[in-house]
């Protein structure tokens, strides 16, 4: 079957482009959704996924990568491994036992419109039900892919963690505009759930999450004293876009708002006006390092506007924090590995300017880069070199091997 006959197939009623557009516009159309018919699945003891979820949870894994004429593989430790208890996965198997199971009728209007797809599922049955996955659905050759991130069970202590202790203090803010940053993989998500939930057992704050999908889920029934409340809201299924998302946020009377990630020009604007408002906000971005971050938000805007924004930006920062995910020298798990920038009166005006050389000879001569906190890391013997390394690039590799003690050098 053709990829856009088979994603609409998945998504019901091919006249049902009109039914798509509303949900994406605004859903208006919730009512219509209801009443879609989703295509009929056989049906098992168990859900195939939730027997595959299961047995990746057991191993230990972190993600779940699902390809048509490939068997499943799990990632263990960072490593891809094979599984051949479930066979070689055909389009039948994945359209049928997995994507139509695990995805409700908004998820599949929205893949048939965009193919692609951010959602969540969480088990059924078996030992681990009610455990919770990230999903991100595509299409390869023109069959449905999917690779899934196992989310834990429990939200981790950021001292579980090895998070900054600067950065509770951020996340303790009413006021103020801060980010976790880091490639796909490195534990933003983690890290900043460990902070909502520190924020949520010890103060009465009021807390809004915008999430594409949510991931970590938080209880506001604990009987933990003092203890806040938080509302969590997920795009397509909650809400239409971010920028209405915040309007209606604001009506909530928060104390912090959280935004899942900023990966537009749009995003930016519309979080530098929450954080402009005096909320404390939240967020993630997809850069290696301050300047790099601070870059790319320079780089999403033209003119005065870029100018009026960096200007934004500079009042209303309270930093970033850029991490990385290391393999321990054992390989018996990853260590955190973080660099934090604090804005602050020496900053300030750099990030107005746009100054990014600044910034990055400012974070290497208060030894707060990446590169010597990897170096750091690898000296003191908690990682290996060649671990370390990978997590640099280009002109700051070779910064980072001058930092190493020659006998941690290969």
């Amino acid at each position: 079957m053709a990829l856009t006959q088979r994603a609409k197939a998945s998504a019901g009623p091919t006249d049902s482009s009109g039914v798509i557009d509303a949900i994406l516009a605004g859903g208006a159309a919730r009512e219509a959704v209801q009443q879609t018919p989703v295509p009929s699945v056989p049906s098992f003891e168990q859900p195939l996924m939730d027997k595959i979820a299961s047995h990746a949870i057991d191993m230990g894994a972190s993600d779940i990568t699902i390809n048509v004429d490939d068997q499943v593989c799990f990632t263990v430790r960072g490593d891809i491994v094979r599984v051949p208890d479930y066979g070689v996965m055909t389009p039948g198997v994945v359209d049928n036992q997995l994507y139509s199971k695990m995805t409700t009728a908004v998820n599949q209007m929205v893949f048939a419109k965009r193919l692609e797809l951010d959602a969540s599922y969480v088990l059924r049955s078996g030992p681990h039900a009610g455990r919770r996955l990230r999903v991100a659905v595509g299409l390869s050759f023109g069959n449905i892919f999917m690779t899934m991130r196992v989310i834990p069970d429990e939200i981790p202590s950021p001292r579980s963690l090895g998070v900054s202790p600067v950065l509770d203090s951020w996340a303790m803010r009413n006021t103020g505009f801060s980010l976790v940053c880091g490639t796909t993989g490195s534990g933003k998500t983690t890290t900043l759930a460990s902070l909502v939930n520190e924020v949520r057992l010890n103060t009465r704050k009021n807390i809004v999450t915008l999430e594409n999908p949510i991931e970590y889920r938080y209880s506001n029934l604990d009987t933990k004293a003092p203890h806040g409340h938080v509302t969590q809201r997920e795009i397509v299924g909650d809400f239409r876009d971010f920028e209405s998302a915040i309007a209606t946020a604001l009506r909530m009377n928060p104390d912090i708002v959280l935004i899942g990630e900023l990966r537009t020009g749009s995003d930016i604007r519309n979080a530098l006006w929450l954080a402009s408002s005096g909320h404390g906000t939240l967020s993630t971005m997809h850069t290696a390092s301050a300047q790099d971050t601070i870059n790319l938000i320079r780089s999403w805007f033209e003119g005065e506007e870029r100018a009026a924004t960096l200007q934004t930006l500079a009042n209303t920062l309270t930093g970033v924090c850029n991490q990385n995910l290391v393999k321990s020298a054992d390989g018996s798990r990853f260590v955190l590995a973080q660099s934090v920038f604090e804005n602050n009166s020496d900053t300030n005006r750099m990030i107005a300017d746009g100054d990014t050389r600044g910034i990055e000879e400012y974070m290497r001569d208060n030894g707060f880069s990446m590169e010597q906190v990897l170096a750091g890391m690898v000296n003191r013997g908690e990682v290996r070199f060649e671990d370390a390394v990978a997590r640099t690039k280009g002109l700051a590799s070779a910064y980072f091997t001058s930092l190493i003690d020659p006998d941690k050098r290969p």
